[in-house]
């Protein structure tokens, strides 16, 4: 037999890179990337996976960002992933008067969060503040994995704080840990680094420091 399908016309023009499963109330939250007349802003829709109704949409409020030509504005941004809880993990562009003049809006890894029915965003740490930082992943507990100064890393759900993700594997099994891509609910992360120099995939497990290497 076949199977039937609803189709949910979604209210954001943009690109759907990301949907979490059904969470509280049976809402399934979609990230959507490019929904705005910004070069990258990004979006969330939520649907009732009941009934496929679209409940609510919008943009998600993006850090400032300052145009050598228009001066302060929303920074670009760019979701990647989003959990069961609506939490959508990504990459924004952010100016940091820290930084030089040449690259005054570094990209930084970005975490958006409802908070009393809306959406509000946190800026994520990295390892060194002059590089530039990316969320690709968040699993159900609200850790998020991601990259900073070429390095993958790991933000806890606790307190945020960026771990260098080449700290939890055995430094003598010859990896350089580059980037992670996603983690699963158990701690189980996929990304890319070098093994001896050469290019792998990994699956590491954050909780034992066990790696496995995936051919690519």
């Amino acid at each position: 037999t076949g199977v039937a399908f609803s189709i949910v016309l979604l209210p954001i023009v943009g690109d759907p890179v990301a949907i979490s499963e059904p969470g509280p109330s049976h809402v399934v939250t979609v990230a959507v990337a490019g929904g705005g007349v910004g070069p990258a802003s990004a979006a969330f829709v939520h649907v009732d996976s009941l009934t496929h109704n679209v409940l609510a949409s919008g943009f998600l409020p993006e850090p400032p960002y300052v145009d050598a030509d228009y001066g302060a504005m929303d920074g670009p941004s760019d979701p990647h992933d989003v959990n069961d809880l609506g939490q959508i993990a990504g990459l924004a562009y952010a100016y940091d008067p820290a930084q030089p003049a040449t690259n005054p809006n570094p990209g930084r890894a970005i975490l958006w969060t409802i908070a009393s029915g809306t959406y509000v965003y946190e800026l994520l740490p990295s390892l060194d503040p002059a590089s530039q930082t990316y969320a690709n992943g968040i699993n159900n507990r609200g850790d998020v994995v991601g990259s900073s100064d070429h390095r993958a890393v790991w933000w806890d759900s606790a307190t945020h704080t960026a771990h260098d993700l080449n700290s939890d594997a055995s430094a003598n099994l010859g990896w350089t840990l580059r980037i992670a891509n996603d983690i699963s609910d158990d701690g189980l992360i996929l990304g890319r680094g070098e093994l001896n120099g050469a290019l792998r995939g990994f699956v590491l497990d954050a909780v034992s420091g066990d790696i496995v290497a995936v051919p690519l």
